[in-house]
């Protein structure tokens, strides 16, 4: 996990079914005021590469805006790791 990544207070976490494949989700607050019934602002998912179909090179991190989510994807060892939070490129290149 990034070290940035590592300072961020962590909410909760759960395993989710996503196409079938087993998916770790990692809840974070980033201490920004939340909307009311939210209970965090920044998630991590953690997917086993091996049951990803064309999944990104290993380097830099790749961003795309998703909606109104900023995310920012990339794969480290057997795993694909997806960031995402509500904003723009500057907000979460500094949690990379």
């Amino acid at each position: 996990m990034p070290e940035p990544l590592q300072k961020v207070a962590v909410a909760g976490c759960a395993v989710e079914s996503w196409q079938g494949r087993k998916v770790s989700m990692i809840c974070f607050r980033t201490g920004k005021p939340l909307v009311s019934g939210e209970q965090s602002d920044l998630w991590l998912f953690v997917v086993d590469l091996r049951t990803v179909k064309n999944p990104p090179p290993i380097g830099a991190p790749q961003l795309a805006k998703v909606n109104q989510l900023i995310t920012a994807t990339w794969t480290q060892g057997n795993q694909l790791y997806v960031l995402g939070t509500k904003g723009d490129e500057q907000t979460i290149k500094q949690l990379l």
